[in-house]
């Protein structure tokens, strides 16, 4: 089940930022997933709305990664996050063990989230991480 714009706003609210329209519309019209994702079959979890605040919170990620906000992740130590530093946002890949945005080794850059899909399964633009500022 989907969530509305009452659910989303919380959460943009708390991280004053917009989520992506791609994220957004997942939202609405799927509210969350857990599943495998060909052709890798990778486990992929992307959070409901309802559970945004609570999880970025019990990872500090705002304190270690200011301008983060995660939406998901691999059920393990990588977190699928939004970097707002910069407009448009950009789709990253954290790895919890990570102290900060200098730690770039534990950290992977997919591209502006415009580019990605979140609608059925990921498909994301790969980037090199060094092409950056952290």
């Amino acid at each position: 089940m989907g969530s509305n714009d009452d659910a989303i706003e919380p959460g943009e609210g708390r991280f004053h930022v917009r989520l992506p329209e791609d994220y957004r519309h997942f939202l609405v019209t799927e509210g969350s997933m857990a599943r495998f994702v060909p052709p890798a079959d990778d486990f992929l979890m992307i959070h409901a709305a309802e559970e945004l605040i609570e999880i970025n919170a019990a990872g500090g990620f705002q304190d270690r990664f200011p301008g983060s906000v995660v939406i998901g992740g691999d059920g393990g130590r990588e977190m699928l996050a939004n970097d707002f530093r910069q407009e448009p946002p950009s789709l990253v890949l954290l790895d919890v063990s990570a102290e900060d945005w200098s730690m770039k080794a534990n950290i992977s850059w997919f591209g502006p989230s415009d580019s990605c899909s979140i609608r059925s399964g990921v498909s994301v633009a790969a980037r090199d991480p060094g092409s950056r500022d952290a």
